[in-house]
């Protein structure tokens, strides 16, 4: 479930929410930075947009954390971290960055490794 409210003057197409607070921590000329935050599974997600990435024309960069639980592995990364750069239209070809990570986290937890994760993850262990 995406919630997203974005307090930006670009759209994101994702229903606001009250639950959520996004904010626009750093704008300048030649780029802009959107923070969301993502409701997925149980899982609170912030997803750091950065549109024309280091005045790159095109190229974006997302930073996706796992909030809580504090840095807990997700489908695309073990350590609760993800940085990832790619061309602007992926984004916006998603809908937005929100729909974007949320499509990307759903497709890699169909993985059987994912699965493996999750299942060792929900087991206690003796020894």
């Amino acid at each position: 479930m995406a919630d997203t409210l974005n307090t930006s003057s670009k759209p994101e197409n994702t229903a606001p929410a009250a639950s959520v607070r996004d904010r626009t921590p750093e704008a300048r000329p030649d780029c802009v930075v959107w923070e969301h935050r993502l409701l997925w599974r149980d899982y609170v997600i912030k997803i750091i947009h950065t549109c024309g990435w280091c005045r790159q024309q095109g190229v974006d960069h997302l930073s996706i954390t796992c909030l809580a639980p504090d840095r807990a592995p997700l489908p695309i990364t073990e350590t609760g971290y993800k940085s990832h750069f790619l061309a602007e239209f992926e984004i916006a070809k998603a809908g937005g960055a929100v729909p974007y990570v949320e499509a990307w986290l759903n497709q890699e937890a169909s993985t059987p490794e994912w699965h493996q994760q999750e299942q060792a993850s929900r087991q206690m262990t003796l020894f």
